[in-house]
């Protein structure tokens, strides 16, 4: 978006062709249209805001100064596309209001979004933190997920569209006003740093996200679990899978459901990123396991005899623990047979072998291997 209107307000102060006010007009019928398919998704970062700070001044500035900005645009939108058929001294004065009337400023409007981008506004509620990337990083739109990084990207990305639009149409004010299409770079150079160490915060959030997402993604499969209550093991392991695959598609993952009628938790396992989400009440749990979505099978690991060190074993807890701790495997789990289970996941998870355990006392046994990795040396 840049500063198109900026220039748009070039050709339209200084005089142009036809088609110069055509192809303009093109471009702004583009930028309008893109404007309102964003209707609903300006109204739920507003509405996520107050949710996810219970903020009410946090979420008026960010409101009042998206408003300003579209209704400016409107009407450089109107001025432009109308100059030639409507009376242009009004259309004028409408989009100047913007820049004069203290009530809307478009300037203004940018420097509070951009404000509230990096959490330096002046607000009465300085206990709650007022800073979009933090705000939707800690929770999703509806205030549940943490570290989910589509709503993380798309509301600071639309937030940053304005701002970037309101930088713009300012240039495009201080045009009509001096004539001097040299002032749009003025406004730009008073919002250059602003703008970059809010890129630079988006940034900071999507790479917290990327580092923290096993932690995130246990919290978060923690709060989906309660929405799972008493579903079959099939639906289950389904669900929790394409929970996981949604929110953080920076892995692949295998997730196991199980159930059991016993007191004790039905699963042994050692491994690296994965976790167990246990509900001793409904006796259900989710065993989850990560992958880095480039990894390829070790065959030497994957291939080898791991019955007969089971055989040597005095317990399956020793033999999983023994065959994390002294081979470079990715995890091991084992299944008691007395419990029902379910595996989720990609059909290509060639690293995740099943272990045939020949007349043990465990139905389920699998491990894990990746080429080239070593998860002891990495530590």
């Amino acid at each position: 978006m840049g500063s198109l209107s900026a220039l748009g307000l070039a050709y339209a102060t200084f005089g142009q062709e036809p088609w110069d006010l055509d192809f303009l007009v093109y471009n702004l019928d583009d930028i309008k249209k893109q404007l309102d398919s964003y209707t609903i998704l300006q109204d739920a970062v507003s509405l996520g805001i107050y949710i996810n700070t219970n903020n009410f001044d946090c979420q008026l500035l960010y409101q009042k100064s998206s408003e300003n900005i579209l209704n400016a645009f409107d009407s450089l939108y109107e001025m432009i596309k109308y100059q030639t058929i409507g009376y242009y001294p009004l259309l004028k004065d409408n989009f100047l209001q913007s820049c004069n009337n203290p009530e809307l400023l478009t300037e203004s409007a940018s420097k509070h979004l951009l404000e509230i981008m990096l959490g330096q506004t002046n607000l009465l509620e300085k206990k709650v933190i007022c800073k979009l990337p933090q705000i939707f990083y800690d929770n999703d739109l509806m205030g549940l997920y943490k570290g989910w990084r589509n709503p993380l990207m798309m509301t600071n990305g639309y937030t940053m569209q304005l701002a970037t639009l309101g930088v713009s149409l300012s240039s495009a004010c201080q045009i009509l006003a001096s004539n001097d299409y040299s002032k749009h770079q003025e406004v730009q150079d008073r919002f250059k740093d602003q703008m970059e160490q809010s890129f630079n915060s988006i940034i900071d959030m999507y790479t917290l996200a990327l580092n923290q997402t096993m932690i995130n993604a246990k919290n978060n499969i923690k709060i989906e679990m309660k929405n799972q209550f008493k579903k079959p093991l099939d639906q289950l392991g389904e669900n929790i899978y394409s929970t996981l695959e949604e929110q953080f598609s920076n892995k692949m993952w295998m997730v196991t459901s199980y159930s059991s009628s016993g007191a004790d938790i039905p699963i042994t396992f050692n491994c690296t990123d994965c976790f167990n989400i246990y509900d001793s009440n409904q006796k259900q749990g989710v065993f989850v396991a990560a992958f880095d979505t480039n990894s390829q099978i070790n065959p030497q690991l994957n291939n080898k005899d791991w019955n007969s060190e089971l055989k040597k074993s005095k317990s399956i807890s020793e033999f999983v623990s023994n065959s994390y701790k002294n081979n470079c495997i990715f995890g091991m789990i084992a299944i008691d047979p007395t419990a029902s289970s379910y595996t989720a996941g990609p059909s290509d998870l060639a690293f995740v072998r099943s272990i045939d355990n020949e007349g043990t006392n465990l139905q389920k046994l699998k491990v894990w291997t990746v080429k080239d990795r070593c998860p002891h040396n990495e530590k």
